[in-house]
């Protein structure tokens, strides 16, 4: 049987690595007792190289370094690319939106209409968990995901019928009803 694949946002390790984001305004117990639930659980945690190019933002040097770290030793899907390229031919293009010997370049309509519900940054971490057919979107982002996710809920079901947003309490709930 196939493990149910979760995607990791960044701001759950990043949240847990800080001592100011980790304390119970930003993390409770419920929440960190959820996760290490989770984690015990017979599930496939994975993220994508975005973590990574977010985590080594980062401006302390030591909390970027263990940021670092644990997205290198994360399981990651293969990074999807948001946008294509299509080369300049005869009838591939209008006349005058390409220029000889070039092309343009075209945003994957998917990772359009999630930008249109979440940030630049959040729509192209959902992109790639949809992309990569994970069940659930594991995030402790209430203000720009959760929050618009729950608002766009009838949009998301027709954008991303198969992926859940979902924090630690939520997915465990889950997975003890699945008996995962």
């Amino acid at each position: 049987m196939m493990k149910t694949k979760i995607y990791v946002d960044t701001n759950l390790i990043s949240r847990l690595s800080d001592p100011i984001k980790c304390s119970d305004y930003k993390v409770s117990d419920a929440q960190a007792e959820a996760l290490l639930q989770i984690c015990d659980a017979e599930v496939k945690l994975v993220t994508s190289k975005k973590m990574l190019d977010e985590v080594l933002k980062s401006k302390d040097l030591k909390q970027r370094a263990l940021l670092t770290l644990v997205a290198t030793l994360a399981a990651k899907v293969p990074y999807k690319d948001i946008a294509s390229f299509t080369a300049a031919t005869f009838n591939s293009a209008m006349l005058g939106a390409s220029t000889f010997n070039g092309g343009h370049s075209s945003i994957d309509p998917l990772l359009e209409d999630l930008r249109s519900i979440f940030d630049v940054d959040d729509a192209e971490h959902i992109f790639q968990a949809i992309k990569n057919d994970c069940s659930y979107f594991l995030t402790l982002d209430d203000e720009t995901i959760l929050a618009p996710a729950s608002a766009n809920k009838e949009n998301l079901q027709t954008i991303c019928p198969n992926v859940s947003f979902v924090n630690p309490e939520e997915l465990f709930k889950i997975l003890a009803e699945l008996e995962v």
